[in-house]
């Protein structure tokens, strides 16, 4: 059986790869086949020559400088970077994407690419890797197996896979041109089969253009590892942005590796959730009845596309969830069931909603807490927050 990764491209959006591919082999799973296109190729590349270090050096210390000189920091609207100045970053920008051959100027990327090689021989990588770029014009998908490439060539076709027209200049490689390899294969899962693998762990990104051929998704030797929130902007290279995608693409791999349970969250199952899911759903029922617990579950799947609300454990971790949201707890970290029950009782205990977001729910919480709330709530979603109160809290 032979395993193997497809990558995304999607600039910035890659630290989502790096926090899954560091999932996936915590998890104790090697990879005989690799392929990326654009980002992804450059992440598969480090892979493959198992520089996780190099992975990791890159993702937590990259700027918009190391790709792009002159580059405009888009973790802000552009409007506030715009300014006449001649000597402002804006006006400089516009005239480096002006220039003869159009497109940013992107040597800062090369720099990136060519120190990242340092030290790699491509002939002697322990798996296959094959990256995905585009000839120019037409739009001709090219599939590159990197093992077999010429050493000095090797940045080049990286640089190719990774030139995303208009926004960076096209690549020239021996008289021919390309363009970034997303244009027509983003996430080259095919490619991934063609070069021998048995399972794919394939990770996607919220990137533009959308990953195309969908239909592989949905064979059963391909496991998914997509984004659970929005991802932004993929030239927003600010470090809070890179660090929130890759925890993001860290706790999405475990989940759909089944190794973890959640929806919006992330929790690891252990004898607590079984005992906590079993009891919340016994005070659903003896609190507010069979007909109440049914048209919840029947809410809830509405909304639900990872976590099923049919199970017990499902029911349970639904209402967590939505009680985690009321005092916004960050869903960027890996919970224990009883560390976010613990973690609401604790908020709901001092903190009486009289300021900020969603105030009738936390003061209702409150109240539930000092045993001031009414016996009797009338809308569903109190009488859940009863249930899921008399459940962490008697606990």
């Amino acid at each position: 059986m032979k395993n193997g990764i497809a990558l995304c491209g999607g600039g910035s959006l890659g630290s989502y790869e790096y926090g899954a591919i560091k999932a996936l082999l915590e998890q104790g799973i090697t990879f005989d086949v690799v392929t990326g296109t654009s980002i992804g190729s450059l992440n598969g590349t480090l892979l493959a020559a198992n520089r996780m270090d190099r992975m990791k050096e890159v993702w937590e210390n990259v700027t918009v400088h190391d790709v792009i000189k002159d580059g405009l920091d888009l973790s802000k609207p552009l409007s506030k970077s715009f300014s006449l100045n001649p000597n402002s970053p804006f006006q400089k920008f516009v005239k480096s994407y002006l220039k003869d051959d159009f497109g940013a100027d992107v040597s800062p990327l090369k720099e990136l690419i060519e120190r990242n090689l340092e030290g790699i021989e491509v002939s002697k990588l322990s798996c296959l890797l094959g990256i995905v770029a585009c000839t120019y014009p037409g739009l001709v998908e090219e599939h590159y197996l990197v093992n077999d490439l010429p050493q000095e060539k090797v940045k080049d076709y990286l640089l190719a896979s990774c030139s995303c027209f208009p926004a960076f200049p096209i690549c020239d490689i021996d008289g021919k041109s390309y363009v970034d390899g997303g244009w027509k294969n983003n996430l080259p899962i095919d490619y991934c089969l063609e070069l021998g693998a048995d399972r794919v762990y394939a990770v996607l990104l919220e990137s533009f253009p959308p990953a195309q051929k969908r239909e592989y998704f949905r064979l059963p030797n391909v496991t998914l590892i997509a984004p659970s929130k929005r991802q932004g902007n993929f030239l927003n290279f600010e470090k809070a942005h890179l660090e929130r995608n890759a925890k993001m693409g860290y706790l999405d791999a475990l989940i759909a590796l089944k190794k973890r349970l959640g929806e919006d969250y992330c929790f690891h199952p252990n004898k607590s959730l079984s005992e906590l899911s079993r009891r919340h759903l016994r005070e659903s029922l003896s609190l507010f009845g069979a007909e109440f617990t049914a048209k919840s579950i029947e809410k809830m799947a509405k909304s639900s596309s990872r976590l099923s609300p049919y199970s017990e454990e499902g029911y349970f971790l639904l209402n967590l969830e939505r009680a985690a949201h009321i005092f916004g707890l960050s869903e960027y970290k890996d919970y224990g069931v009883e560390e976010m029950a613990q973690e609401i009782l604790r908020i709901s205990s001092i903190d009486d909603g009289k300021e900020g977001k969603r105030k009738a729910e936390r003061a209702y919480w409150h109240a539930l807490f000092w045993g001031e709330a009414k016996e009797s709530p009338s809308s569903p979603e109190r009488k859940l927050d009863k249930v899921l109160f008399n459940t962490i809290f008697v606990h």
